[in-house]
């Protein structure tokens, strides 16, 4: 409650930090933004494999794609602070969810001869991506073109 108060207050100023070494100043509504992310990947990932086992893989896939263009969606036409982290945890549910799925279903309906490729294929393009999302993020660009990029 004390997080959510402190963000109530703070959301629409922007709040400077300064590190120990006072050589950076960090924007907190940022940290919040990039964290809150972390926070849905870590209920993507325990929720994926019952929503896997619940749905089947293929479906929880489906499920998983809808909630991160609803997701995208916000975070692109979306107006207030509260909406873009809502948007975020969209997002790291539905991309730690898939990864629990994706896997699965590949070495599942791959052939034998290829499902050790197919199987950390997945694993390597969301790597790519999230690491290309650092590097968009540490250019310094403004966060509705990095968010047009990813679609």
């Amino acid at each position: 409650m004390l997080v959510l108060e402190f963000l109530r207050r703070k959301a629409h100023g922007l709040v400077k930090l300064k590190t120990f070494t006072s050589c950076v100043t960090i924007n907190l509504s940022s940290c919040f933004s990039a964290s809150i992310m972390v926070l849905g990947s870590l209920t993507g990932a325990l929720g994926g494999g019952l929503q896997c086992g619940k749905f089947g893989r293929k479906t929880s896939m489906l499920i998983d794609s809808v909630i991160f263009f609803i997701g995208t969606l916000m975070l692109a036409l979306g107006p207030h602070f509260y909406v873009t982290l809502t948007a975020r945890l969209l997002q790291g549910h539905s991309s730690a969810s898939s990864m629990v799925a994706v896997p699965i279903y590949t070495s599942e309906t791959s052939q034998p001869q290829v499902r050790k490729i197919t199987g950390s294929f997945a694993s390597v393009c969301f790597t790519f991506g999230f690491a290309s999302a650092l590097i968009l993020g540490r250019i310094n660009l403004d966060t509705t073109i990095i968010d047009i990029i990813s679609i």
